[in-house]
C-alpha cells in the first residue's frame, strides 16, 4: 500500500451558498472524523507484536438533505489517495449505481432464501458461491475498506453475515476480518420488513463510532421543517 497523493479532504470541502455556518462546520468535524479514522486504520498504534488492532468505523447519520453521502464521498476519495482498497456499495440498486459502486447482493454473492436462515448459514454459502469466482475471491482477501450507503437498509442478520464472511476467509478474530467500514444511515427511514432493524446489531456500540449531521443543506431557507426534522 502506499499514498498516491497528498490531499487534505478537509481543506477541501467548501462552504455551499446559503449553507448555514453550523452545517457547514459539523460537515468540517464529520470529515476531521473520517479523516482520522483512516489514518489510524493505515497506522495502527502498536501495542505489542502479538497484539491484533482494530479501527472503529465510523458511520455518519441524520435527516436528508444534511450532506452525508457528500462527506461520505470525500472520505471514500480520500481513503482512495492514501492507497487503500475501498469500494462502495448499497443494498439499493440504484444508490449503488449513483455511487459508482456494485450492488450489495452482486459485490458479496447473496441469494434471496427461500427459508428462514442463520447468518452463519448464509455466509457459508455465499463463501462457496465466492470461492469459485477468483475476482470475488480476490476482492474478499485483498479489500482495505468498504463504504456503505444507507446502510440502515441492512437488517440485523444481514450485517452479521458480512461479519462472519470476512471473518471466515481471512481467517481473522478481529470484527469483520480486520475491514474498515464506513456507512450513512439516515434513522428515520423505513427499515427492513420481517427481520429484526439494522441498529438492534450488537456490533455497533462495539465496532462504530457515530457522527451525526443536524442541519439541513437542501432545506437551509426553512428553519421550521429543520426543527421538524431533529424532533422526530
Amino acid at each position: 500500500r502506499f499514498s498516491h497523493c497528498d490531499w487534505d479532504p478537509v481543506e477541501s470541502i467548501a462552504q455551499h451558498e446559503g449553507q448555514s455556518i453550523e452545517s457547514y462546520q459539523e460537515q468540517v468535524f464529520a470529515l476531521r472524523v473520517f479523516k482520522s479514522t483512516i489514518d489510524k486504520y493505515i497506522n495502527p498504534p502498536i501495542i505489542d507484536s502479538t497484539s491484533l488492532t482494530h479501527t472503529k468505523g465510523v458511520i455518519i447519520h441524520g435527516g436528508p438533505g444534511t450532506g452525508k453521502t457528500h462527506v461520505s464521498k470525500l472520505a471514500v476519495l480520500y481513503a482512495l489517495c492514501k492507497g487503500l482498497k475501498i469500494i462502495s456499495t448499497s443494498i439499493l440498486g440504484a444508490r449503488a449505481s449513483d455511487l459508482g459502486g456494485t450492488h450489495l447482493h452482486n459485490l458479496f454473492c447473496w441469494t434471496p432464501q427461500k427459508h428462514a436462515s442463520t447468518p452463519f448459514r448464509t455466509a457459508s454459502s455465499a463463501l462457496l458461491k465466492i470461492a469459485r469466482k477468483p475476482i470475488s475471491w480476490h476482492i474478499i482477501l485483498s479489500l482495505d475498506a468498504l463504504f456503505i450507503d444507507e446502510i440502515g437498509t441492512l437488517s440485523n442478520q444481514q450485517f452479521g453475515t458480512l461479519d462472519i464472511m470476512f471473518r471466515k476467509a481471512r481467517n481473522s478474530p478481529l470484527p469483520f476480518g480486520g475491514l474498515l467500514i464506513l456507512g450513512s444511515l439516515d434513522p428515520r427511514q423505513i427499515g427492513v420488513i420481517n427481520a429484526m432493524p439494522f441498529l438492534t446489531s450488537t456490533l455497533i456500540l462495539t465496532c462504530f463510532q457515530a457522527i451525526k449531521l443536524s442541519h439541513s443543506v437542501r432545506a437551509h431557507h426553512d428553519p421550521d421543517y429543520q426543527e421538524l426534522l431533529n424532533l422526530m
